[in-house]
C-alpha cells in the first residue's frame, strides 16, 4: 500500500508540469486560423462600411431628437463621415494589427485549442460559421445600433446636463477671476 502510494505521488510530481506547460500557440497556426476565418477580409469589410455606419448614426440621432437636417447638412454629415472612417481604416490596417491579434490568440490559446478551432473551422459547421459570420456581425452591429437609440434621448439629456454645468462652474469661475482682479 505504501508502495502504490509512492508510485502515484511521484507519477503525479512528474507528470503534472507537463500537463501545466500546455504548448504556447506557434505563429504560423494563429496566422492559419486567422486566414481561415477571414479575418482580414472581415476586417476590411467592416472599414468599408464604417462611413455608412457613422453617417447613419448621425442621422437618426438627429431624427430621434426631432431635428431635420437640410441637403446641405447631410452632406456635411456625409463629408465627415468619410474623413472619420478613413482616419480609422487608415489606423486599422491589418498589417498594423496582425501582430497585436496574434498576441491575443497566443496568450488565450494554447497551441492545443488552436488546433482543435483549426480543426472545427475546417469542418462543414465550421465553414457554414465562417460564411456566417460576417451576416451574423452586421446584424448583431445593427442590433446594437437600435438598443442604443432606444436610449440616446436620455444620454442627450445627460449630455446637455453635464454641459450645462461646466459652463456654470467654467462662469463662475471667470466671475470670481474678475472680483479677485479688481480689488
Amino acid at each position: 500500500m505504501k508502495k502504490l502510494l509512492i508510485t502515484t505521488a511521484l507519477s503525479v510530481a512528474l507528470f503534472s508540469p507537463m500537463t501545466a506547460m500546455a504548448m504556447p500557440a506557434s505563429d504560423a497556426s494563429v496566422k492559419e486560423l486567422l486566414k481561415m476565418t477571414n479575418s482580414e477580409q472581415m476586417m476590411d469589410h467592416m472599414n468599408a462600411h464604417m462611413q455608412n455606419i457613422i453617417s447613419q448614426s448621425i442621422q437618426q440621432v438627429q431624427k430621434q431628437q426631432g431635428e431635420v437636417l437640410s441637403d446641405a447638412q447631410v452632406e456635411i454629415v456625409h463629408k465627415y463621415s468619410k474623413k472619420v472612417a478613413d482616419i480609422m481604416a487608415k489606423g486599422m490596417k491589418w498589417s498594423d494589427i496582425e501582430p497585436a491579434i496574434l498576441k491575443i490568440y497566443q496568450d488565450n490559446f494554447t497551441q492545443e485549442d488552436i488546433n482543435g478551432l483549426i480543426a472545427f473551422y475546417k469542418s462543414p459547421v465550421g465553414q457554414k460559421t465562417i460564411e456566417k459570420m460576417p451576416v451574423v456581425m452586421q446584424q448583431s452591429m445593427t442590433a446594437g445600433q437600435e438598443a442604443m437609440m432606444k436610449v440616446m434621448p436620455e444620454l442627450t439629456d445627460e449630455m446637455k446636463g453635464f454641459m450645462s454645468e461646466l459652463r456654470a462652474v467654467e462662469a463662475d469661475t471667470h466671475q470670481h477671476e474678475d472680483v479677485e482682479n479688481r480689488e
